[in-house]
């Protein structure tokens, strides 16, 4: 499959310091450069460590985890 045809959809707490959160950032930035279409939902909106690039879309709420939690 060439990566100009795969969608993904990341689902993370958050972008902070983290393994997990390093790895997310570098696959999504590494899909959309060869043409993928990626979005990453964050639960809680924090400074974001890792640099994203523009073109992944980034859907998180506006308020802090300490705030409110997302409703579904």
């Amino acid at each position: 499959m060439r990566s100009s045809n795969l969608k993904m959809l990341i689902v993370l707490p958050h972008l902070a310091c983290g393994g997990t959160e390093r790895t997310a950032a570098e696959l999504a930035n590494f899909i959309v450069k060869k043409g993928g279409d990626v979005t990453l939902i964050l639960m809680y909106k924090r400074e974001k460590f890792y640099r994203i690039n523009h073109n992944v879309n980034i859907v998180e709420p506006n308020c802090s985890k300490n705030q409110q939690y997302i409703r579904l």
